[in-house]
């Protein structure tokens, strides 16, 4: 039997008796907790007054902070007990919340975003990283997250497993999470009153996963080599090569199209080339290359221009500071491409490609086994933090369902210690089930010898506490949006109008009316009531916003001087 929990406050750590209905309970990346009843008598009295609200009970060598003691009272409302209930420790990184934003999309790995997260915690925290977990990339970090929510991020988007030790937050990947034993499922000899679930309903063998969508409004074309005019005294043909062998040397080219890119050569004796678009867009490039090899390099000069012909001009400016070989009196030099160097983007269509990658499709080895052979899509994956092919993959591994989902809860009669995320084995002939199921959860009660330990197994991609994050992390970025009422006046339209239609146009049966109070959908009869409905937006009745764009003289009278007309597009899905 485990030692008796104590009761650690800062002046003391006494032992506690006379508890009863001890339980500690565990689910996978989501509570641990105890919960406890203790009977106050003459021989625990001053252990008893311990027992307070933020108070520490330590069980099993990790701390539990007391979040609710109920006071129980006998008829004559006498104190006869308390009804514990304490948290792990870990929960209390709540108390920090990273107000700040990496702004943008960026690549992390487990390392980086936990360094953002919490590396500036004030609250004693650490953490250990086990394993070797894939980069993903995401999109405006931080912004008023919670300790409590930037864990759920870490183990949702690096697909890792949170296991605390007190204040040390230990991360495994979920694949190498706990321990494969060689523990199986015997009714009737070390299980019972099982509940067993075996169910095909979720079971599919291929997934598709759509990533970030294309941002710009350019797209690139092609490669192409187009007529240079070169200017300057300095210009010699070497190994088949135009060379500009003095400062101010030039060539100059047009190109019709929103933006370039070239493959320039880069040498042992190169310098500083100044690109200039149009006369107005400039950028500067190095063509010394540190291999002393002559290399071609890809480089990017300008995109997001207006879709017409442009004018370049491209001069050797100076030396690369970083190039020895040229140390005065040696000059640099500068060499031109040949072939299809130069690269042009044009302005997108309707056929061109929406994502920053082809959508990945991934079908499961699992697939030969079912339905024929003939692949079982699931639900796609679209994710539009994702800039990585390789993320993206490896998000559509761990989501996909490639076995029949199962689910075991047991009572443990032979109540032999476990672990947290332990691996046991079920298999069925008739069923055509052989496979490892996880411990995402259980039960103890360490200090009740008639109760047996309760254990749930599951190798669901998916668990219950997994699909309780998503919503709680939805209803967090939902509260965000409305921050921000210029930009999810959209966004936030509440389901009357969404069920009714699915463009503003036709939304005739709902108002959206932005009150002193906040956003609100029932009818306000009093004054200064911002109202959204039938496709026009409006302030007590006089239209501010319709189908011709907004309308500022009817509120606020003339214009200032350089205002602009702002148009209210209408999109046909919300």
């Amino acid at each position: 039997m485990k030692d008796y929990p104590l009761i650690k406050t800062k002046d003391y750590t006494e032992k506690l008796i006379d508890i009863i209905d001890f339980q500690e309970s565990w689910t996978k990346n989501e509570s641990w907790q105890i919960t406890f009843k203790i009977i106050q008598s003459d021989f625990n009295a001053f252990e008893f007054a311990l027992i307070e609200n933020e108070e520490i009970v330590v069980y099993d060598r990790e701390d539990f902070v007391i979040k609710s003691a109920d006071i129980v009272e006998n008829e004559n409302s006498t104190i006869v007990g308390k009804e514990i209930i304490a948290t792990h420790v870990m929960y209390d990184i709540q108390g920090y919340v990273q107000e700040d934003t990496q702004e943008g999309t960026k690549t992390y790995t487990i390392a980086s975003a936990l360094n953002f997260l919490l590396g500036s915690n004030h609250l004693g925290y650490t953490w250990a990283v086990h394993g070797n977990f894939s980069s993903i990339t995401s999109e405006n970090l931080g912004g008023d997250m919670d300790g409590v929510e930037s864990i759920s991020f870490i183990c949702e988007r690096f697909g890792a497993v949170c296991v605390p030790q007190n204040k040390v937050l230990h991360f495994y990947l979920e694949s190498e999470f706990g321990e494969v034993t060689q523990n199986q499922f015997k009714e009737g000899y070390n299980v019972r009153n099982t509940k067993l679930s075996i169910s095909t309903l979720n079971l599919k063998t291929a997934i598709r996963g759509y990533g970030k969508k294309v941002d710009v409004t350019d797209i690139f074309s092609k490669y192409t080599a187009l007529a240079i005019e070169r200017a300057g005294a300095g210009w010699v043909l070497k190994n088949g090569y135009w060379t500009a062998t003095k400062i101010n040397d030039a060539f100059k080219f047009s190109f019709s199209g929103t933006g370039l890119r070239v493959k320039m050569l880069q040498t042992k004796l190169g310098g500083k080339w100044t690109f200039k678009i149009d006369g107005t867009h400039t950028k500067q490039v190095s063509g010394y290359s540190s291999s002393g090899a002559t290399v071609e390099k890809l480089i990017e000069v300008k995109r997001g221009l207006e879709n017409k012909t442009h004018t370049v001009v491209c001069t050797l400016v100076s030396r690369d500071g970083d190039n020895p070989n040229t140390k005065y009196p040696k000059l640099p030099e500068g060499v031109v491409n040949t072939g299809d160097w130069i690269g042009l983007y044009r302005a997108h269509d309707g056929t061109d490609q929406v994502y920053l990658f082809d959508p990945i499709t991934y079908i499961s080895p699992n697939a030969s086994l079912w339905n024929g052979g003939v692949p079982i899509y699931q639900k796609p994956v679209r994710d539009d933090v994702i800039s990585n092919p390789t993320t993206m993959r490896n998000k559509l591994i761990s989501t996909l369902q490639d076995a029949p989902e199962i689910s075991l809860a047991t009572d443990l009669i032979d109540d032999e210690e476990f672990y947290k995320g332990d691996t046991w084995n079920y298999s069925s002939n008739t069923t055509k089930v052989d496979t490892e199921v996880k411990i995402v959860g259980y039960s103890k009660y360490p200090y009740d010898s008639q109760k047996n330990s309760e254990v749930v197994f599951s190798n669901a991609r998916k668990a219950m506490s997994d699909i309780q994050q998503d919503i709680r992390r939805a209803t967090k970025e939902a509260q965000k949006a409305f921050k921000n009422i210029g930009k999810t006046v959209i966004e936030s339209i509440p389901a009357e109008i969404k069920d009714s239609s699915a463009s503003f146009i036709e939304a005739k049966s709902a108002n959206v009316e932005f009150t002193e109070s906040g956003i609100q959908t029932s009818k306000q009869e009093s004054a200064n009531v911002v109202k959204f409905g039938n496709g026009v937006i409006s302030v007590d009745d006089e239209v501010l916003i319709d189908e011709n764009g907004i309308n500022l003289n009817k509120v606020h009278g003339t214009l200032p001087e350089g205002s602009q007309n702002i148009i209210l597009n209408f999109v046909k899905e919300v």
